[in-house]
């Protein structure tokens, strides 16, 4: 009887176990992508299909001024507190350096003076498209809510004279951060980068 009760017990417990060992999916993300491409900017980058990403082609920037332009991608999900946000500016420099002009430098985050901010991980250089960016996350330590922000930040010139800053900018409270994480990180790496038009 014995036998009985302890192999009714190990068939239970590995059932339970098995089932807790099945791949989830991805949450906000499925194999239905979108993307949003310019060759103006010199980008193609993939998202989950289920963001509704709202497009701004030149914010604050005169539409006039072809030497300068932008644009920014932002998704919110406000019933988790997901946000995602990349950005792009454009200048283009008359008469450019030629041959040696094949670099420019990533800028660092400007001051950011909250009292409840705790630094994680401040400009650690990554790989993004093919390119070195600098990664920061910053843990908002809130009395109602801990928010984590993760900022990337790279910039890239070509010998045409066009010099381009990305930004990509994602957060989300704390107890969302690792359930997020994989989902930024497929779109991260779909990014491309590439010399515009």
């Amino acid at each position: 009887m014995t036998s009985i009760v302890i192999l009714f017990c190990f068939g239970i417990l590995s059932f339970s176990i098995s089932g807790c060992m099945q791949p989830q999916p991805l949450p906000e993300s499925n194999t239905t992508t979108r993307t949003y491409n310019s060759s103006d900017f010199g980008i193609s980058v993939h998202y989950p299909a289920g963001w509704m990403i709202t497009l701004d082609e030149n914010p604050g920037i005169d539409p006039k001024n072809s030497d300068y332009g932008g644009f920014q991608l932002t998704y919110t999900n406000k019933s988790t507190g997901f946000t995602f946000k990349m950005t792009g500016t454009k200048k283009t420099i008359p008469n450019p350096p030629g041959e040696d002009f094949t670099e420019c430098h990533n800028g660092s985050r400007g001051a950011d003076d909250r009292p409840n901010l705790r630094i994680i991980e401040g400009n650690t250089p990554v790989v993004i498209g093919g390119m070195v960016a600098q990664k920061s996350t910053l843990l908002i330590d809130d009395p109602e809510q801990k928010t984590v922000e993760t900022i990337y930040q790279l910039c890239a010139s070509y010998k045409s004279g066009r010099i381009i800053h990305y930004s990509i900018f994602w957060s989300a409270p704390s107890e969302e951060f690792f359930t997020m994480r994989p989902v930024v990180q497929e779109v991260l790496d779909s990014l491309s980068l590439y010399p515009p038009s």
